[in-house]
């Protein structure tokens, strides 16, 4: 997954170009401006049609410009608010008006067919900035869900480490209880002399072997709760609320299961033993598929950053195919590269997402164990299948920046670049 994070911050720097619209229709020969020359055997029909299409493309251009002159207008104004200058600004954007009405007819049409995309994308960027799971990964945070301080990450990461130490002390201390354990069970003093002194100590060995038996198991609970607790407090990819739950869940099991600890530990007979054991046994069934279902969000919940990172490069990669057309260049061998990544995203995002719902159900709902570990399966194979979409996703990106440079698109990458933050804003306030 740092690789997979790596890539697409490194991608970044594909960025915005500003949408236009035209569409034209016309028949005879056209300049770039939709003049017609007369012909050996060009009728009256013909030569009105002509006319009536160079009219239109006239007032089509000047809507266009129109339209992008309001723009740019706009852009300008959002460019000074960020510390630059008006004529920086200005310099940085209205050329861009030039390129525009020096364009041939076939991409004043792609420019139009990217309007028609621009407003989609900014639909979709509205739909996921108001998301109930992702829209909490704002750009301003770098798409994490909240920016926490270093003093608490590092505190909650040193916990962290001590509970897993702890927990492989316990686990440790569990072989060797087993050890003793199979060691009391195996005398025979009690078959042979049931009331003898030889007998009550072994008894008593077998009742302490099973005792620290226990005490171990639940050593290795509680240090598994520890280190989740600390896991949802140092993660920057849960909410606040969604950590506050997480806690909540941690402590309240922390209690139960120390208080059962300090039941087996005070058991005195035999039966005390069972029923404590048969306690720890059901708090852990009743508990167990939870605990993953928060420990799994936690771990994962960085998969959520990074599609709503793509989410956003995706809406950069339309912007720079915009820039594309408005300089006359040919985007047909791109487009169809972006649809693919982006059809692989929205695989990654409804997976992820459904993932989540299964966790969260786990996590809040009174299921049979069967449902449970049913839900968790499912989740487990949804955030897998999630990854790879993923995965390919980066793979096609890389396959988009070659093309990029392959059709000579390197200008409008570096153009781009340097208005991402004014354009990115512009459009995500739209």
């Amino acid at each position: 997954m740092k690789k997979l994070m790596a890539i697409f911050v490194l991608a970044l720097f594909v960025v915005s170009a500003i949408p236009a619209a035209f569409a034209a229709q016309g028949n005879g020969r056209q300049g770039a401006e939709g003049d017609t020359t007369d012909a050996p055997g060009v009728n009256s029909g013909q030569i009105r049609q002509a006319l009536e299409n160079r009219e239109r493309l006239i007032e089509a251009k000047d809507a266009l410009l129109e339209k992008h002159q309001a723009r740019v207008a706009e852009l300008v104004e959002k460019c000074t608010e960020n510390n630059m200058s008006e004529a920086e600004c200005k310099a940085r954007f209205e050329n861009r008006l030039q390129n525009i009405a020096a364009l041939a007819p076939k991409f004043r049409e792609k420019l139009q067919q990217f309007e028609e995309r621009r407003d989609e994308r900014i639909q979709k960027l509205k739909e996921l900035k108001d998301d109930e799971v992702l829209g909490q990964f704002e750009r301003a945070k770098e798409f994490k869900a909240r920016a926490l301080g270093n003093d608490k990450i590092k505190n909650a990461q040193a916990n962290m480490a001590k509970a897993k130490e702890k927990y492989h002390e316990a686990v440790a201390g569990l072989e060797k209880a087993k050890l003793r354990l199979e060691q009391a069970k195996t005398s025979k003093v009690c078959k042979t002399a049931p009331e003898s002194e030889e007998c009550a100590t072994a008894r008593e060995e077998l009742r302490g072997a099973s005792k620290e038996k226990l005490a171990q198991h639940t050593d290795i609970i509680l240090n598994a709760l520890e280190s989740g607790k600390e896991k949802a407090i140092a993660s920057e990819y849960l909410t606040d609320e969604e950590e506050a739950a997480a806690v909540a869940f941690f402590d309240e099991q922390i209690a139960k299961f120390t208080a059962i600890k300090t039941e087996i530990e005070s058991a005195e007979t035999k039966e005390d033993i069972v029923e404590a054991g048969k306690k720890l046994a059901d708090a852990w069934k009743e508990i167990r598929q939870k605990i993953n279902a928060y420990l799994s969000y936690a771990s994962n919940a960085r998969m959520a950053g990074i599609v709503v990172k793509a989410e956003h490069l995706a809406a950069k990669l339309e912007r720079v195919m915009e820039r594309m057309a408005e300089n006359g260049k040919d985007t047909a061998e791109v487009e169809p590269l972006v649809d693919e990544f982006k059809a692989l995203l929205e695989t990654a995002k409804i997976k992820f997402k459904s993932a989540h719902s299964l966790l969260l159900e786990v996590r809040t709902s009174e299921l049979a164990e069967e449902e449970k570990n049913a839900k968790m399966d499912e989740s487990n194979a949804l955030i897998k299948e999630s990854k790879q979409a993923l995965q390919d996703a980066n793979a096609k990106l890389r396959e988009i920046f070659l093309k990029l440079k392959e059709v000579g698109a390197t200008e409008e990458l570096a153009e781009a670049t340097e208005a991402e933050d004014v354009e990115a804003e512009a459009e995500e306030t739209a």
